[in-house]
């Protein structure tokens, strides 16, 4: 059955596969035209538009060699449905070992695990999206099945971890952030071999060095080649460390890996207490606390968002929200881990998964933030949430409905946004204007077409909405009588400067 599932959301991903390309999936396109035709100014459009690798790029053009007969557009997103089979095994092994090594109680429904992680909004949106966001992460999730499981009496278990290592290198080559859940697997190391110092250290090399050699190499390839070492120095410096704004990012994240998971996440079975009302009146009390801080003092930055929704929900009541719930987030952990385990190797399994969701988010915080490096953690989550006691059967119909709803209302956006993007374009191209216009909030979309013109005088920039005295305006809706789904953009004069 779970092969099934993966042949389903292989093929529905696929059949969209001509959608209308949004944030910045063209930006991939071009890497790939580079590798094929070598022509630079693809490449210097990609480094202009993105810190990732190149390694997305080349796999689209890979793939565009062996499938010959497909738009290079399209390769992109071909790459991150790769990802599907990827992601579906590692859950599965990764299932497989918490019912063996832990407590057989752990074991959630293969059907229903799948299921609820591919239709999660975040995976659902990027599993289908030309970037370089799906693919590692569904790799680092395999990566750590391959670490996490298998007899550790076995001579082949060192190369089991040296294996599952050279996966995990690849996964950071695809996209840096794979590397820090490395810390997540050392922990796991130490507890399981706490007795056994130099075993433990033995673990450890080789649990990183494959790991460590091949995105090294990578990073050596990139130096001799284009003159840099992990990105352009744009991007260095935007994307550098800022501990400043590491406790604001932590809450963040850890706020929005309860928001994507809801009503789950929310399905808190508290066990039954003589003092049950005096800890609910606390409970909210805290909540109500913690949203208010978050409402005037969470900062705003990076790309922590709610995607389409942002329009119409204010930034401060998203901050306050997420405050609030991230409060939840060590109390859904800890209580997973608090299930009887049945050996030390059990427990440092399931103390090792919460501790890599933990550390990854620490890890990332003193960088820009974005809501799609919780890919990397969001399946492993779903242990704790599936997690004995069983949850009621509404409240795994809700979770589905949930993430279908989204995953409707994110596609359906996606058109508007992509179709109206391109309407405006041909617009501002009829009027003669593209040399001359700022692209604004359609650059993420077709950028491409004003890139050629990116270091001429402006006069002209794209904003969203209606304007009145705009000189051009467009707007799309897959479904024009259905509020919140349609996309407006306006061409107008700027002003003096």
């Amino acid at each position: 059955m779970p092969a099934l599932l993966v042949c389903v959301f292989c093929a529905a991903h696929l059949s969209l596969l001509d959608l209308p390309t949004v944030n910045w999936e063209y930006a991939f396109g071009e890497g790939a035209r580079y590798f094929s035709d070598g022509d630079p100014r693809h490449l210097q459009q990609y480094f202009d538009h993105e810190a990732n690798t190149l390694a997305v790029p080349w796999l689209a053009f890979v793939i565009g060699r062996l499938l010959p007969g497909l738009d290079i557009d399209h390769l992109p997103r071909l790459v991150s449905v790769l990802g599907i089979p990827f992601l579906t095994y590692g859950l599965l092994r990764i299932n497989r070992e918490m019912a063996q090594k832990v407590n057989p109680n752990l074991q959630v429904n293969p059907n229903l695990l799948v299921s609820l992680v591919l239709l999660n909004p975040l995976v659902w949106t990027f599993a289908g999206r030309g970037t370089a966001d799906f693919l590692p992460a569904a790799l680092g999730v395999f990566a750590l099945s391959l670490f996490w499981s298998g007899d550790e009496q076995s001579r082949f278990g060192l190369w089991r971890v040296a294996s599952a290592s050279t996966v995990l290198g690849l996964a950071a080559v695809l996209k840096y952030h794979a590397i820090l859940l490395l810390p997540g697997v050392a922990v796991e190391v130490a507890i399981r071999r706490t007795p056994q110092f130099k075993r433990m250290l033995v673990e450890w090399t080789v649990a990183a060095a494959p790991a460590l050699i091949v995105l090294g190499a990578y990073l050596l390839a990139v130096r001799t080649e284009f003159g840099f070492w992990l990105a352009p120095p744009l991007f260095v410096q935007r994307h550098g460390l800022n501990l400043a704004d590491w406790p604001d990012n932590v809450l963040g994240y850890a706020g929005y890996l309860i928001l994507i998971t809801i009503p789950l996440s929310l399905a808190i079975p508290w066990p039954p207490s003589r003092n049950f009302s005096t800890r609910y009146s606390a409970a909210i009390l805290l909540l109500t606390a913690a949203f208010v801080l978050g409402y005037f003092f969470l900062s705003d930055r990076g790309e922590m968002n709610l995607g389409p929704l942002d329009r119409y929900i204010s930034k401060s009541v998203v901050n306050g929200a997420l405050a609030m719930l991230s409060a939840i987030l060590p109390i859904r952990l800890a209580m997973a881990v608090n299930v009887p385990a049945t050996s030390a190797r059990a427990m440092a399994l399931s103390v090792g998964t919460a501790t890599t969701i933990v550390l990854f988010i620490l890890a990332l915080s003193p960088t820009r933030p974005a809501q799609r490096y919780l890919l990397f953690v969001i399946p492993l989550f779903y242990f704790f949430l599936l997690a004995p006691p069983r949850h009621h059967r509404m409240t795994i119909i809700g979770a589905i409905l949930f993430s279908v709803v989204l995953d409707v209302y994110i596609l359906l956006n996606q058109v508007a946004s992509g179709v109206a993007s391109e309407e405006m374009v041909q617009r501002i191209a009829a009027l003669g204007l593209l040399s001359r216009t700022d692209p604004g909030l359609i650059e993420g979309n077709v950028g491409y077409r004003f890139f050629p013109y990116r270091d001429e005088q402006k006069s002209y920039a794209v904003v969203a909405g209606d304007v009145v005295g705009a000189i051009a305006e467009v707007h799309y809706s897959v479904l024009p009588g259905v509020p919140f789904l349609g996309k407006s953009y306006s061409l107008v004069r700027l002003g003096p400067r």
